[in-house]
């Protein structure tokens, strides 16, 4: 069974893995309700998708395949769409999204049963607060969190994807194995906007496919489309330090952890070194 190093952000010194093992999370999209029952529906959808992917990774990592097939390319939007919305990151995104919004109601108009009212605005238009199961989600319990979280991964999945389809898609690829990846592989940067999502014009999307290969997505459509090309000197390093960066808990590598630390530091100084 294959082993990678992993280096946990904050638990101190690198240890060898089983690869099966990485970010092992039981029952995450299969929440029991009070009854003590699950719906693996999600869960189940969820190994269909990896089932299908895995049956062409061993090509996507270290073959040469056609970028442009539309087949190979809706797969893995898919793929990469619900890894993006998977994240046990994202449960806490939907309780803070909870909290503000019952902190926000609180302080509107109350009707004669003591509920909010009134509208609020998205996007340019305004939509009137259906108020009668106030009581409901203003209590919404761990359980009504973590469905909301499963019910995203759902119903959003698709939309994500057309949106990775659109972007130009290339490879960089190393001769030898150089790349890392984390617990929060899909990582999304923008150089010209601070707020931006995977839709904005720019938006520069990098998904580590092996040791040898890293996916990248742009807007660059003025640039040859489905290409493969040679990792530049140093250039690891820049993917490496982004992945890093965005890294939720550890890091997971082929190589020595302290080896790839050490060429992002260094890269780090040389780029502030420019800058000065």
């Amino acid at each position: 069974m294959k082993k990678v190093w992993a280096f946990h952000r904050e638990e101190g010194k690198p240890f060898l893995v089983n690869v099966e093992d990485i970010a092992a999370q039981r029952h995450l999209y299969t929440p029991a309700c009070p009854k003590g029952e699950r719906d693996w529906k999600v869960d189940d959808k969820l190994t269909d998708l990896e089932g299908m992917v895995s049956s062409i990774w061993p090509k996507v990592a270290h073959d040469y395949i056609d970028l442009s097939d539309k087949h190979i390319r809706m797969a893995l939007s898919l793929f990469i769409a619900t890894l993006l919305l998977r994240h046990p990151s994202n449960i806490d995104q939907v309780k803070k999204i909870h909290e503000t919004m019952v902190s926000v109601w609180e302080q509107a108009p109350e009707d004669n049963e003591g509920r909010p009212c009134g509208n609020i605005l998205v996007k340019g238009k305004e939509y009137e607060l259906d108020n009668p199961g106030w009581e409901e989600y203003k209590n919404s319990t761990e359980y009504d969190h973590n469905m909301f979280f499963t019910s995203l991964i759902e119903s959003e999945a698709r939309e994500i994807a057309e949106l990775l389809m659109e972007k130009r898609w290339s490879v960089v690829v190393s001769d030898h194995p150089v790349f890392i990846t984390t617990d929060n592989p899909v990582i999304s940067e923008n150089q010209e906007r601070e707020r931006f999502g995977l839709g904005t014009k720019g938006t520069f999307i990098t998904f580590p496919l092996s040791p040898t290969r890293i996916l990248c997505m742009d807007d660059k459509h003025e640039e040859p489309a489905s290409q493969y090309y040679p990792l530049q000197k140093n250039a690891g390093a820049a993917f490496n330090q982004a992945q890093w960066v965005k890294a939720y808990r550890f890091m997971i590598s082929n190589r020595d952890p302290g080896e790839v630390l050490t060429e992002i530091i260094e890269f780090s100084e040389s780029l502030i070194a420019c800058q000065n």
